[in-house]
């Protein structure tokens, strides 16, 4: 038994919630199913010949939201039908982790390819891609105070 540590709580997969266009995303493929990540860091950072250190603000905030669903998902149809319109349609997109506090959303996002489509004696995986205008975290920081304070409360720190 551990001793000593911190409960850090419970992380519940069902509860993380995808959704495009208002409309939940269903039937993720196992491990690694959803991924929000930026394109570019934070800072651009320079150093002098003799060690001075200056930083850039980088203000590309774009990235991308990677989602792995089973390849008879319903929301397959969803994405594909975005996928075989002449141009991918402008959605927006959120996720949202309520163990974590984590949450992201674009109010501007498109479908940058289509899937690759295999088919064997297992349920194959459709790995969808969308870009986001702007990678926004959510109410993490004002959940993340919640927390804290919850622990601070309850002698958990």
């Amino acid at each position: 038994m551990a001793t000593g540590g911190l409960f850090l709580g419970t992380y519940d997969p069902q509860q993380v919630i995808v959704t495009i266009d208002d409309l939940p995303i269903l039937g993720y493929q196992d491990g690694d199913a959803i991924t929000v990540e930026r394109n570019e860091d934070f800072t651009n950072e320079t150093i002098g010949i003799k060690g001075d250190v200056s930083r850039a603000i980088n203000r590309n905030a774009t990235g991308t939201l990677t989602i792995s669903l089973q390849h008879n998902s319903p929301s397959v149809a969803q994405i594909e039908a975005m996928a075989h319109q002449d141009y991918p349609p402008v959605v927006r997109v959120a996720v949202r982790d309520p163990s974590s506090a984590e949450a992201f959303s674009s109010s501007y996002a498109w479908l940058k390819t289509d899937a690759s489509h295999s088919f064997g004696d297992e349920v194959g995986t459709r790995e969808y891609t969308f870009f986001l205008y702007s990678v926004r975290a959510g109410q993490y920081i004002e959940n993340f105070a919640e927390n804290l304070a919850f622990s601070l409360a309850n002698n958990a720190l």
